[in-house]
C-alpha cells in the first residue's frame, strides 16, 4: 500500500509540474530540494516526509491533498 501512494505522490508531482511547464531544475530551486531526490520522488523509488510534501505543494499551487489523492 505504501509504494501505491509513492507512485501516486511521484505522479501528481510531475503532472502539476508539467502542467505549470516546469524543469524538475526549477521545482527543485524552488523548494531547495534535491533536483535528483525529487527525480526519484516522481518514479516513486523514495520515500519523503510531510514537510517536503508540503514545500512541494505550496511551490505548486496545489494543497498536500492533490498531491496524494488520484487525479480526477
Amino acid at each position: 500500500m505504501t509504494s501505491d501512494i509513492l507512485a501516486l505522490l511521484g505522479q501528481n508531482i510531475k503532472f502539476y509540474r508539467a502542467k505549470l511547464n516546469m524543469t524538475q531544475e526549477d521545482l527543485a530551486q524552488r523548494t531547495g530540494v534535491n533536483r535528483s531526490y525529487l527525480a526519484s520522488l516522481e518514479c516513486g523509488k523514495r520515500n519523503t516526509t510531510i514537510k517536503t510534501v508540503e514545500l512541494l505543494a505550496h511551490a505548486l499551487g496545489v494543497s498536500v491533498e492533490d498531491l496524494v489523492k488520484p487525479l480526477q
